[in-house]
């Protein structure tokens, strides 16, 4: 995480911002952090919230800022004016959807650059890292953000495993085939252009294992391999955008964001929602 110098960081007053907090502390450890700066959401504006209590080394070079509402256009703002790298906040568990919001989504879609989002209760570790890929320049970029995550976690034995899903689509009995020799051949083809595309990725580490799995639903195969592996961090990429554009992140990326019960690290390049976010601030 290395190119992670400058580090924003949403609290909404929920037991989440604990955990986002000490996920902060991590990515400090493993970067050479140079800025951090923390929005404090305030539902309540008659009721003020004090502020977090910082590791001394956090302190130095932490901002704090208050906001009389949410707090998320704030943080917004933020990202633009300081050009931060990542985005750091706390979430509840997928079934606490309905009692605390969707402010993580919100932030994966329009920030303009990297977001973590860590779910309560979830303790620090990213030395087994699951990069899901669908081949696209954003999944590359994915792969080598997360195997720079596994090298520097500081672990002795990291583990990085990218994760191709395919399916079987109805078609396949016209072709006189059954269903598990129309999967054996999608599988065998997918399993080649998953070693194609690792092959073609800058990797930290010289391990990198490697996952074909056939499935109708791409988000539960990705959830299923992530907890049966014990996994630490899901790293995928985001969509990127076009100018016109209206969706920030593919998806995909947002179901996995939304359902997920493993911390996500969402990779964009930096800057490439920008333009949208300027127009959301009534900057452009």
């Amino acid at each position: 995480m290395r190119e992670y110098k400058r580090l924003a960081v949403y609290l909404t007053g929920r037991p989440s911002d604990a955990t986002a907090l000490a996920y902060t502390q991590a990515v400090t450890q493993l970067a050479q952090i140079s800025s951090i700066h923390i929005v404090l959401g305030n539902d309540d504006p008659d009721q003020p919230r004090p502020e977090p209590e910082l590791a001394h080394e956090l302190a130095n070079i932490t901002e704090i800022h208050r906001s009389s509402g949410k707090g998320l256009r704030e943080l917004l703002a933020i990202t633009r004016e300081h050009d931060s790298d990542l985005v750091i906040v706390g979430r509840p568990l997928p079934c606490q959807h309905a009692a605390y919001g969707m402010a993580f989504l919100l932030l994966t879609r329009k920030a303009p650059c990297s977001v973590l989002v860590v779910p309560h209760g979830a303790r620090p570790h990213f030395a087994r890292v699951l990069v899901p890929v669908d081949y696209s320049d954003h999944s590359r970029m994915a792969l080598t953000v997360g195997s720079q995550l596994a090298h520097e976690s500081g672990e002795p034995h990291p583990q990085l495993v990218a994760m191709s899903v395919y399916s079987v689509g109805y078609g396949y009995s016209k072709t006189g085939v059954s269903f598990e020799e129309a999967s054996e051949q999608m599988g065998d083809s997918a399993e080649k252009q998953l070693a194609e595309f690792v092959e073609s990725a800058e990797l930290a580490g010289d391990v990198c294992e490697q996952i074909v799995s056939e499935a109708p639903d791409i988000t539960e195969a990705i959830e299923a391999a992530a907890a049966v592996r014990h996994m630490d961090i899901v790293v995928i990429g985001s969509r990127g955008v076009t100018p016109d554009a209206v969706a920030l992140i593919g998806s995909t990326t947002e179901r996995i964001v939304s359902h997920m019960a493993h911390p996500v690290l969402v990779v964009k390049r930096k800057g490439e929602t920008a333009h949208f976010l300027d127009l959301l601030l009534g900057r452009a």
